[in-house]
């Protein structure tokens, strides 16, 4: 995987790049935020060249083509990710914990890179098919992480669920909406954000919601 500036800035735990970047990731911060504000199709390689201060000639010393950019971009969001959510989560302990830490980082992930987010949410269609295919590839390695907590957790008789696939896709689709949602009646800390969907997914999970039935 591609150490790319915003991985960088996930693991420092701030939303800037590091100092003294080299030429090669200067490039992708810069297009990374043209792509996000002006979408992919309304950023010509001149207009990124321009932005940068550099000959459009010149770019092509960085990346391969304007749409291979676009998919290194995408990839390594995903591919950090997926290494901050294995690196985070523990296999081993209570499976409501392990969730509970799921939840943690792939908020904080996504609050800490919300560029990459919001490319990765609005850009995906305007990857080839091929590139659409390998991305999706690696979303289901992390689907299939909470997916063996998930079932874990059943083992343990701590949750409850029918479809475990259905679950999954559902719960990371929540917990993508995380970074836009409101914070109301005072709460404007990160952590009330991710204890808020903590409990939203554990109360999806829990036992006692099927007790009746």
């Amino acid at each position: 995987m591609r150490q790319s500036v915003r991985v960088y800035a996930s693991m420092a735990g701030q939303d800037s790049a590091p100092p003294n970047l080299p030429a090669g990731e200067q490039v992708r911060l810069i297009a990374l935020e043209l792509f996000v504000n002006q979408g992919f199709n309304g950023v010509s390689v001149r207009k990124l060249a321009s932005a940068i201060g550099v000959q459009a000639g010149s770019l092509y010393n960085h990346f391969d083509s304007k749409q291979a950019l676009l998919y290194e971009l995408i990839e390594d969001f995903e591919e950090a990710l997926l290494f901050v959510l294995r690196k985070q989560v523990c296999r081993d302990q209570d499976p409501r914990r392990a969730v509970r830490s799921f939840v943690d980082a792939y908020i904080r992930f996504l609050l800490a890179n919300h560029l990459g987010a919001a490319l990765t949410r609005f850009e995906f269609r305007s990857l080839s098919p091929s590139q659409q295919q390998h991305i999706a590839a690696v979303r289901r390695r992390y689907h299939d992480l909470l997916g063996e907590l998930i079932r874990e957790g059943m083992r343990r008789r701590l949750f409850a669920l029918g479809s475990v696939v259905a679950t999954v896709h559902t719960l990371i689709s929540m917990l993508d909406g995380a970074p836009d949602c409101p914070l109301t009646d005072g709460s404007s800390s990160i952590d009330w954000l991710i204890e808020h969907f903590q409990s939203l997914v554990l109360n999806a999970l829990a036992v006692e919601r099927f007790a009746s039935h």
